[in-house]
């Protein structure tokens, strides 16, 4: 039926209208992010050489956590992220130039420029987790050490 794909259509644009503006200079979590990133981190935290060691860099998510990551001195870095509750939703800022992976989540979404600090090359994503555990985090060789990342609980 035309009538229903033109609604379908406009609900989508609504949504993805929707999306733009939460994301934008008003966004409240990259608001907090871009004013972290000047900042002294809250924890140095020396991540692991191997996904086998990542529990010897565990950080608990609180609300808001700003990390400076050592990377260990050859290949990539690994740590764990504990999510204590069910249906979170975690915005993770970093440098557009670190290249890193979350393991084992069902969904990210693109990274994009945080909003409202689109000049400091910031990146934002957004990672759901559907239930409360610990979760590796791997940082790929490359990445200028101490690499700068800010978790912010939604």
């Amino acid at each position: 039926d035309a009538d229903a794909d033109a609604d379908a259509d406009a609900d989508a644009d609504a949504d993805a209208d929707a999306d733009a503006a939460e994301l934008g200079p008003d966004d409240l979590p990259a608001q907090i992010a871009c004013g972290l990133v000047d900042d002294e981190a809250d924890t140095t935290v020396a991540l692991a050489g191997s996904e086998s060691e990542a529990a010897f860099a565990t950080i608990a998510l609180d609300e808001v956590v700003t990390l400076a990551l050592e990377m260990p001195d050859s290949g990539d870095g690994y740590m764990i992220l504990e999510i204590p509750d069910w249906m979170s939703t975690i915005r993770v800022f970093s440098g557009d130039d670190i290249d890193y992976e979350i393991l084992a989540t069902e969904s990210g979404t693109d990274r994009l420029v945080a909003g409202s600090c689109p000049d400091e090359a910031l990146s934002d994503q957004r990672w759901i987790f559907h239930e409360w555990g610990s979760y590796t985090i791997r940082i790929n060789e490359g990445a200028a050490s101490p690499v700068w990342m800010t978790f912010i609980k939604e």
